[in-house]
């Protein structure tokens, strides 16, 4: 689900442990729905205040792979 605004991204992004970078969107696991904000939908100002108050949560994920198995992905 897209959540269009950062307030509302930032409700519930402070309730979770986690929030999952991939450029550009940020991405939260609330109650088993994964939640996502657009960042290229914000401000410059607008995403270093949000990126600044969510430090501590925010893990960069710099690159993902889609296996259709575990002994797949091995062998990427």
């Amino acid at each position: 689900m897209e959540l269009e605004s950062k307030e509302d991204f930032l409700k519930l992004a402070l309730k979770t442990d986690l929030i999952f970078r991939i450029d550009p969107f940020l991405i939260i696991n609330y109650y088993g729905v994964f939640m996502y904000l657009d960042l290229r939908r914000l401000g410059d100002g607008e995403v270093k205040s949000l990126l600044y108050s969510l430090k501590d949560k925010i893990i960069n994920i710099r690159r993902h792979l889609k296996a259709g198995s575990i002994s797949q992905l091995l062998e990427e």
